[in-house]
């Protein structure tokens, strides 16, 4: 398994820098397989996001349908799928952001009752409340 880092990703995605771009391409055609998977894990996904979101001001709905491809591909790891998935649906239903989601859900996905915040848009869901 090979760990991908945040910038790696954003190349793959976006196609911004044709250098780099081709790079990345190449990277994932040629080393990441089934067999020999890319590992994403979860600060590498927030940051995706974030990059996503306040660089390329993609729209929710995109960010939704990229990281979901993400989790169903076969040749990458996700770390901690389950509280990713929790956190997409968190995204996609409510006014917070990804980040914030992600943090509860894995939170909860680690034993924790509940997560405490100053964020009151996360303290309004079911796994976080305001201090």
């Amino acid at each position: 398994m090979l760990g991908v880092d945040t910038n790696v990703l954003i190349r793959f995605l976006v196609k911004d820098d044709p250098r780099q771009t081709l790079i990345a391409e190449t990277f994932f055609r040629k080393k990441i397989s089934i067999t020999n998977p890319g590992f994403i894990n979860l600060v590498v996904l927030a940051e995706t996001v974030w990059v996503l979101t306040r660089t390329y001001k993609y729209q929710k709905s995109v960010i939704l349908e990229v990281i979901g491809r993400i989790l169903n591909a076969a040749e990458l790891v996700v770390e901690d799928a389950e509280s990713v998935e929790t956190a997409l649906e968190m995204y996609r239903t409510q006014p917070i952001d990804f980040a914030d989601a992600l943090v509860a859900a894995h939170n909860q996905s680690q034993g924790c009752r509940t997560t405490v915040t100053f964020d009151r848009k996360l303290a309004a869901t079911a796994l976080a409340q305001a201090i």
